[in-house]
């Protein structure tokens, strides 16, 4: 038996250009420039994005701080932004407490609460939230 398809409502329709608007905005460099920030444990990161192609990054570990400047690239098709010689946190295997290593690196951008985020690893657990 076959049974009819309900009519769209109006709530579901919304609902629905919401979706397709949030997924298909590009991101572009203008909206990448900002301070982000990343606070886990006694880990505080925060990192400046500058329209320029240039950051700077402040890292707190234990109470200890340390700074960085360096350059970046963005490729929207992928939503890729590659920063270098940047501070990023990361979780050893078989651990729970968040570690810092410098080094050249790739995440994803992403839109998250209204704002970005740029994804640290895989499962979006770790993550820079910009502010």
């Amino acid at each position: 038996m076959i049974l009819p398809m309900p009519k769209p409502t109006l709530a579901f329709a919304v609902f629905v250009l919401l979706a397709n608007g949030m997924t298909c905005h590009t991101i572009n460099e203008d909206d990448l420039v900002g301070k982000y920030r990343f606070e886990k444990d006694s880990v505080r990161v925060e990192l400046q994005i500058k329209q320029d192609h240039t950051f700077t990054e402040t890292l707190t570990d234990a109470g200890i701080n340390s700074n960085v400047s360096g350059t970046w690239k963005y490729w929207d098709g992928p939503r890729n932004l590659n920063l270098h010689d940047v501070f990023v946190p990361f979780v050893p295997l078989g651990t729970k407490q968040v570690h810092i290593r410098k080094t050249n690196f790739g995440s994803h951008v992403d839109p998250c609460g209204g704002t970005l985020c740029l994804g640290i690893d895989d499962d979006n657990e770790l993550r820079f939230v910009k502010k």
